[in-house]
């Protein structure tokens, strides 16, 4: 099963590669070009996956963490909430933030705060593929504990 998986990723990989790639002989040298890069359209969204270099929030994951934990406003009600809430988001290729939504949620208040902290978020360096700034799809999971 695992190696099926595999393969099937490699093939696909492969199958991506040979299909962007034209090589060209021209007398002693070899010259790559791009002939296109076909993005995935989900929803109203189109981004690259695979995408080589990921978008880097400016300080990198412990700033990142760090900005989550600071804007995290959410209070406790009369219920514990123990878990986590994944957003989708998308980076733009100027580093902005745009087409947030809740993957999996928790609870309404939990989902809505989440989507708030995102929203606030600072413009991230945004991913490259082929030395070329793309759209960039993440999901990053906000955790709450109950506790705050």
């Amino acid at each position: 099963m695992v190696f099926s998986h595999i393969m099937e990723r490699l093939l696909t990989i492969f199958i991506f590669f040979t299909s962007i790639f034209h090589l060209h002989a021209q007398s002693d040298s070899l010259e790559i070009t791009i002939d296109s890069i076909e993005p995935i359209q989900v929803g109203d969204v189109e981004f690259i996956d695979p995408i080589e270099i990921w978008p880097e929030f400016p300080g990198g994951k412990d700033s990142l963490r760090n900005f989550i934990d600071q804007n995290n406003k959410w209070q406790v009600g009369n219920e514990t909430i123990v878990g986590k809430v994944y957003v989708a988001f998308v980076v733009e290729i100027d580093g902005s933030i745009s087409n947030i939504e809740i993957m999996r949620g928790l609870h309404a208040t939990c989902d809505k705060e989440a989507k708030r902290i995102i929203s606030l978020m600072p413009n991230w360096k945004p991913g490259k593929q082929m030395g070329i700034t793309v759209r960039t799809r993440m999901i990053i999971p906000i955790t709450f504990d109950g506790m705050k």
